[in-house]
């Protein structure tokens, strides 16, 4: 094998390495802020909701006629948001994306937190409308806790930008290694031409 043969190999595998674990540190990276930022918008959107006279009001009234439009409204309104639920104390939803859901109960099993201790959380759970990441944010009147908020987005949206960040960054290696490949190419004809063409058996013969 020629000299700048070798050189080219060993200069391209060793950026195709660097590169490979670097594109997997940033991918990690961008997927970990990503996931941030969303459960942020999430939290800030709960947040909002359950601030919401009119939420507090049909909860105390116990009348899903209150704020089953507002729901409705801020669903369509909120970006992120795929879905917002009230409930109160006992889980049951006075406010749903669709109706045939109000008056039943929270599903996904990870309300508990919410209901005992009122504590705000985001969470992963397998829902009515499928896996999606939720936050959690109770709702008080006067001191109590009288329900709480359920914002969420669903998970298969979560795994397409996972799936879209990945690409870019596979995309962005292939290209790297390519460019690589070639300047690596370039800098061994360079360096055999500093050497006169001889290869490396050649050049061993003349000490």
């Amino acid at each position: 094998m020629k000299l700048n043969t070798k050189v080219t190999i060993m200069i391209t595998v060793l950026i195709s390495m660097t590169l490979m674990l670097s594109g997997l540190i940033v991918r990690e990276w961008g997927l970990e802020r990503e996931r941030e930022s969303l459960e942020t918008s999430l939290m800030n959107a709960s947040i909002l909701i359950a601030d919401s006279d009119r939420v507090r009001r049909g909860l105390i009234e116990q009348n899903s006629d209150i704020i089953q439009p507002y729901v409705k409204s801020m669903t369509k309104k909120l970006k992120l948001v795929d879905f917002i639920t009230v409930a109160d104390m006992n889980s049951i939803r006075f406010g749903h994306i669709y109706d045939d859901r109000l008056g039943k109960k929270v599903s996904g099993g990870d309300d508990d937190r919410i209901v005992n201790s009122g504590e705000s959380y985001t969470s992963v759970a397998m829902g009515t409308l499928g896996q999606s990441l939720r936050a959690f944010v109770p709702i008080f009147h006067e001191g109590e806790q009288i329900g709480y908020v359920v914002t969420g987005s669903f998970y298969s949206e979560i795994l397409l930008h996972e799936k879209e960040l990945s690409y870019i960054v596979l995309v962005s290696i292939a290209l790297s290694i390519i460019i690589g490949g070639y300047g690596a190419g370039i800098l061994a004809r360079m360096i055999n031409k500093s050497l006169g063409n001889y290869e490396a058996e050649e050049i061993v013969n003349f000490i």
